[in-house]
């Protein structure tokens, strides 16, 4: 457990059990490479993109708070 820890995996990563998640700096790189492709759009398609997140992700939440009430 120490090493898994050391390595920041874990122990079934660590022993083969489960694929290895890929990060950046803690961000899972599948992630860091759409925001890559993003960066390359143009200024005013970001901001749609971004609003469209920023959307999908306060109706997941409301929904979350809504159905933890």
């Amino acid at each position: 457990m120490d090493l898994a820890r050391a390595l920041t995996v874990s122990a079934d990563e660590l022993l083969g059990l489960k694929p290895v998640k890929q990060t950046i700096g803690g961000v899972p790189a599948r992630i860091v490479k759409r925001l890559q492709m993003i960066d390359k759009l143009p200024v005013s398609d970001q901001r749609a993109v971004f609003k469209f997140i920023d959307a999908l992700v306060l109706s997941r939440l409301g929904t979350s708070k809504r159905n933890a009430a």
